[in-house]
Formats: structure tokens, C-alpha cells, sequence
């Protein structure tokens, strides 16, 4: 007849080991969330980088991304109407110039942290579908710019047959 204790002890040491196991996958579980996520937030968003606020308030990020540039407008605005009443000569140029040198470095700086950002600011179900979510944005982009680059060629086109008639 077996010894009821070492019946306990091999029960207790089974159990312990189990827990043991469940502690190690819970830990390695969540290193591999922790990684998962990570790998989530390194890649440069496009959609952060193109769209700025637009993507700002679809993900949550209404302070960083919405709010900073009512000062931005509102000084533009100013600048192009003295530039306007001050000068003879049209100064689109060196409004262009100004604006793009305001907006370029928002936009790298957005798509660089936009992730971040995006993940820090609103609830996800998971981090599969957070990645989901920003790459439909940076498919946005992409079938944005596709659609003004056909327009653009077809305003060319059309530029060209109404010369060619003329």
C-alpha cells in the first residue's frame, strides 16, 4: 500500500509545477504582446503623415494633432493678407514656400510618433487591429493621392486638346 504522504507530496509538487507552467506561458505571453506591440509602433504612419488632424481625430489624438494647428491657420492667414496688402506683385510663391516649411516637418514628425499616439489615445481590441486600422489609413493615402494624380492628368489631357483646336 502506498504512503498516503508521498501521495500529498506528489499531488502538491504536480500542482506546483502546473503553476509554475501557467506563470512561465503567462509571462511569456505577455512578452510576446509586449514585442508584438512594439513591432506595431515602429513603422512610420502614412496616414498620420499625410492626413495630419483628418487622422487625428479618427484616432483619438484630437490635443497633438487638431489643436496645435489653430495657431498654425490663423498665422498663415495673417501672414498671406500682409503679404497681400503690403506688395504690388502676387507672392503665392513665398506663401507656398512658408506653408510647405511649416506643414513638411509636421507631417515627418506625425507619421514618425503617430503610432504612438494612436495606440496611447484610443481603446483597441487587439493589436491586430489596431495594425488593420492604420494600414486602411495609409491605404486612404495612397488611394488619395492616386485619384488627384488622374485628375491632374486629365486636366493635362484636356488642356492639350483644347490648344490643339484653338
Amino acid at each position: 500500500m502506498p504512503n498516503r504522504r508521498s501521495n500529498i507530496d506528489r499531488n502538491i509538487n504536480q500542482n506546483e509545477n502546473r503553476n509554475t507552467n501557467r506563470n512561465m506561458n503567462r509571462n511569456m505571453n505577455r512578452k510576446m504582446r509586449e514585442q508584438e506591440l512594439e513591432e506595431a509602433l515602429k513603422p512610420f504612419n502614412w496616414g498620420a503623415c499625410f492626413f495630419l488632424w483628418i487622422w487625428g481625430l479618427g484616432n483619438g489624438c484630437f490635443k497633438k494633432t487638431f489643436l496645435p494647428w489653430i495657431p498654425v491657420f490663423v498665422a498663415l492667414l495673417v501672414f498671406s493678407t500682409v503679404l497681400s496688402f503690403f506688395s504690388d506683385s502676387n507672392n503665392a510663391y513665398v506663401f507656398n514656400i512658408i506653408k510647405y516649411a511649416i506643414f513638411l516637418p509636421l507631417g515627418i514628425v506625425y507619421g514618425q510618433n503617430g503610432n504612438k499616439w494612436a495606440f496611447e489615445n484610443r481603446a483597441w481590441w487587439s493589436v491586430d487591429d489596431f495594425k488593420e486600422t492604420q494600414k486602411r489609413w495609409g491605404m486612404a493615402v495612397i488611394i488619395v493621392f492616386s485619384f488627384c494624380f488622374l485628375v491632374f492628368l486629365l486636366m493635362f489631357a484636356i488642356s492639350k486638346v483644347i490648344n490643339v483646336f484653338h
